[in-house]
């Protein structure tokens, strides 16, 4: 599970009950996570709890709120509603009034949080006990204004309900109460106890008699009737908790054996229930984690039998049941128990089952599941983004992506123009696999300042109205405009591959060289940079791009290997070795010294032809020059051919001459490496990151250096041939489709 943010939302942090047990052991497995209440009272919950980022609401800010905040229900539900976690990844809220009511606006470009509910109970004000919250007479004015309420407060709890992706109920009792409340399922997980902490006294008890009752004091306790019980038998009773029905049971308790302890940190409760003759648990509970406490120090439990008692009490084991909620029937109940032997050792035994581990396991089991289940049901809709759309190696790259991404993850839309003389719909074929598909014409690779705004504002209303999880841009013009489009839509994940800046570009001047790179040093503020080799990934660090990642080019062709028979050769053929070129005919590819390099070859060697793979806007000065340098017949410009019949040709050549004047990454070098061909490239740093001289190829830095190691390499097979086998191995296992792909899928996937 790859959870980057999460948040526990829990009602309020005013002492430490069982809720706040819960939530100690919740942050144990998530420590990255923040804590969201309505109110925090430091003084009253574990330095675990305080040691964590709280977020409280603005309920905490009126004055005393601790001594009165049961009495603002009406408030809360618009209280947790000012919390909105669309930040987060997962939410955890541990609910029993409103904590699950938080907001969770997604946000652009992003799915909304995972939101998993423990829930501690329905909001049991407004359910199955409110007659017992307020059933006093002295409270008629709560009774009626809460009946005015309960309408509304049902009808909120029932609608916020909706907005959990799966509930967890802390026992079966309070399962069906989801199912009856909202009409949802939910999984049981228990409750953690402590039972390493909560434990039998190793030595005989001592001190005077006494029976235990621990908890929030407040209506559905029914404390009154452990105060009553009590007094009847006139016996001893230690009461452990407070709660707004503090001073009205203090009055019912006058004249009898009863001691009101406050809040009590743990080592007292430990000692109080190790004490204990019994712990008295009256309540209609939705678990009790009180019973589970007395039951881990080996004291029985003397409980209603019914709610959460009945799966945590077993009668005559651990404890006794009384079927009437009333004072009589505990007070026989705890006769009963007098007459009884219970074993420490077994009535441990059973709290074990309850442990911390249990819970730990069994909880961070079902967020695991069900974080899968969310993560694999969401497909990451991503949108690739280029304005050099068509034949040549960035368009063949990005088309492949869109092809091979898993559409079961992914939802990939290609964002487009092309180049002059290509057509749309020709490149949206060759990346058929994109869902959809996006035309931006304005996008052009110059620059042009009123084509680039409206690009910019096309691409920054697309984005706003698709809403896409990330935005990959591809080359410097793309990069740039989508860079900025995406972080003024408010995507999330903006990633750039530049595949050769724009400043190397040496056909431009310094001054435009110099704008270019300011351009990139701006645009390196907007996400991350995804480079195609090492070389480029030095370029962005220096930069100061904050996030950079290398993800290399694939080899795309069929297979990996060499062509079986070189057709272009043979017995009938004039030509002894085939020196090729493959690209587009651009300044940047220097056709020019190719031509040049093929009038030396076939002036040095007799049978030498050259061979051009591809096409461009160079084409016709690349004509004259072959024209005027009597290289009819022996250099031969292919044009642009099918990406298939491109490698094949490749294949069939002897040697690859690839004179670049800046590269990102040569996908003509890698497709010949693949094709099993020895290489000479220009010495400059994309090559560099791809050919190792001497191993898998060889690197010049002048025309005359390419004349020279190209007439090494056809006048020593051996070379060539140790040199392609080499570089046919490393493209095999560096440079796979699927390897591109798995890393892209990675670095995509919801993190």
């Amino acid at each position: 599970m790859k959870a980057k943010k999460v948040a526990l939302v829990h009602d309020w942090l005013t002492g430490m009950r069982g809720g706040e047990k819960v939530l100690e052991a919740a942050l144990e497995l998530f420590p990255q996570a923040e804590i969201y209440t309505l109110i925090h009272r430091a003084d009253r919950v574990s330095d675990l709890i305080n040691s964590r980022r709280i977020h409280v609401s603005w309920l905490n800010s009126l004055p005393g709120v601790s001594h009165y905040y049961r009495y603002l229900l009406p408030l809360m539900p618009w209280a947790i509603e000012s919390f909105d976690l669309g930040d987060y990844d997962l939410v955890l809220s541990f609910n029993h009034c409103v904590a699950k009511g938080v907001r969770l606006t997604p946000r652009p470009g992003r799915r909304p949080p995972l939101h998993i509910c423990y829930c501690h109970t329905p909001m049991r004000y407004v359910y199955d006990q409110f007659h017992d919250y307020f059933a006093d007479g002295s409270r008629g004015w709560m009774r009626f204004g809460a009946g005015l309420l309960r309408p509304a407060l049902m009808r909120w709890d029932k609608k916020t309900s909706r907005g959990v992706d799966a509930f967890v109920a802390n026992s079966e009792n309070v399962r069906q109460r989801i199912r009856k409340a909202y009409g949802r399922d939910a999984a049981v997980i228990y409750p953690t106890v402590d039972t390493e902490f909560f434990r039998p006294l190793p030595t005989p008890r001592s001190g005077a008699p006494y029976y235990l009752i621990a908890g929030a004091l407040v209506p559905y306790k029914r404390v009154d009737l452990a105060i009553a019980a009590c007094r009847k038998l006139g016996v001893a009773l230690k009461v452990v908790g407070v709660g707004t029905e503090a001073g009205r049971l203090k009055e019912r308790a006058a004249g009898a054996s009863v001691e009101f302890m406050g809040w009590q940190s743990d080592e007292a409760l430990r000692e109080l229930y190790q004490n204990c003759e019994a712990s008295l648990f009256p309540a209609d509970e939705d678990f009790g984690i009180t019973a589970v406490e007395a039951m881990a120090c080996g004291r029985p439990v003397i409980a209603y039998k019914k709610g959460g008692a009945l799966e945590t009490v077993r009668e005559g084991v651990t404890g006794v049941f009384f079927e009437a909620q009333t004072a009589t029937a505990l007070a026989d109940a705890i006769r009963r128990s007098k007459d009884m032997s219970f074993d420490p050792a077994a009535i441990r035994a059973h709290a074990l089952r309850f442990d911390d581990k249990q819970f730990k396991d069994s909880f961070v089991g079902f967020v695991r599941d069900v974080w899968d289940k969310h993560a694999a049901a969401a497909k990451v809709r991503v949108m690739q983004v280029i304005e050099c759309g068509g034949p040549g190696g960035t368009g063949y790259q990005v088309a492949a992506i869109c092809n091979g991404l898993d559409p079961a993850r992914f939802e990939s839309s290609l964002v487009y123009a092309v180049r002059p003389g290509s057509m749309p719909r020709e490149y949206e074929a060759t990346a058929a696999g994109a869902a959809h598909f996006f035309h931006v014409p304005e996008m052009v690779r110059e620059i042009a300042p009123l084509s680039d705004l409206r690009a910019l504002w096309r691409l920054y209303r697309l984005f706003r109205q698709e809403r896409p999880d990330i935005v990959h841009a591809h080359s410097s013009k793309a990069g740039f405009l989508a860079r900025v489009a995406a972080w003024a839509a408010g995507v999330e994940r903006i990633y750039y591959s530049p595949r050769g800046y724009s400043f190397l570009q040496t056909d431009n001047s310094a001054f435009v060289q110099w704008a270019y790179r300011l351009l990139e040093r701006f645009a390196s503020l907007f996400g991350t940079v995804v480079a195609v080799s090492e070389s480029e990934a030095v370029l962005a660090r220096g930069l100061g791009a904050s996030g950079v990642r290398v993800v290399r080019d694939a080899y795309l062709g069929e297979a990996v290997g060499p062509s079986p028979t070189k057709s272009g050769r043979g017995t009938s053929s004039p030509y002894g070795s085939v020196v090729c070129a493959s690209g587009r005919l651009s300044f940047a590819r220097h056709p020019e010294a190719f031509v040049r390099l093929a009038q030396r070859l076939t002036d040095a060697r007799n049978g030498v032809k050259c061979v051009w793979i591809g096409g461009g806007e160079l084409l016709p000065v690349m004509e004259e020059m072959i024209r005027d340098l009597g290289l009819t017949g022996k250099l031969e410009v292919t044009g642009w051919l099918p990406h298939r019949e491109a490698l094949r040709r490749l294949a069939d050549s002897d040697v690859l001459v690839h004179y670049s004047r800046w590269d990102a990454i040569p996908n003509a070098v890698i497709e010949a490496m693949a094709c099993g061909l020895p290489v000479v490239a220009s010495d400059i740093p994309g090559n560099r990151g791809l050919i190792a001289p001497g191993e898998n190829g060889l690197l010049a830095a002048t025309e005359i250096e390419f004349l020279e190691k190209t007439l090494q390499l056809i006048d020593d097979p051996k070379l060539a041939a140790r040199l392609g086998a080499k570089g046919r191995a490393v493209v095999k296992a560096e440079y796979s489709r699927q390897r591109l792909l798995g890393e892209l899928s990675e670095l995509y996937g919801w993190a």
